[in-house]
């Protein structure tokens, strides 16, 4: 699935070979991505990996996203 994504989207969101290798290969804080795309990444990551956003992230989280956009996140986060 996640090949599909980067054939289809990748190009038409502007994802350069660096993003795209990051995606897989460097963590969510990694120097190609922006704050809030990082923020993103680490509250998805630990979606995924702990099954619970830690507050430490949900902070990062907030201080860019408000509360309905941070339920979407989960929401999509939980489809996947």
């Amino acid at each position: 699935e996640w090949g599909v994504h980067i054939a289809f989207f990748a190009g038409k969101v502007g994802f350069d070979a660096e993003m795209i290798a990051a995606t897989v290969h460097a963590p969510a804080d990694a120097c190609c991505w922006s704050a809030d795309e990082q923020a993103l990444l680490a509250a998805v990551d630990e979606l995924v990996g702990r099954h619970t956003i830690g507050e430490e992230a949900w902070s990062r989280l907030a201080a860019h996203f408000d509360e309905a956009q941070i339920l979407e996140v989960i929401a999509l986060a939980g489809y996947y």
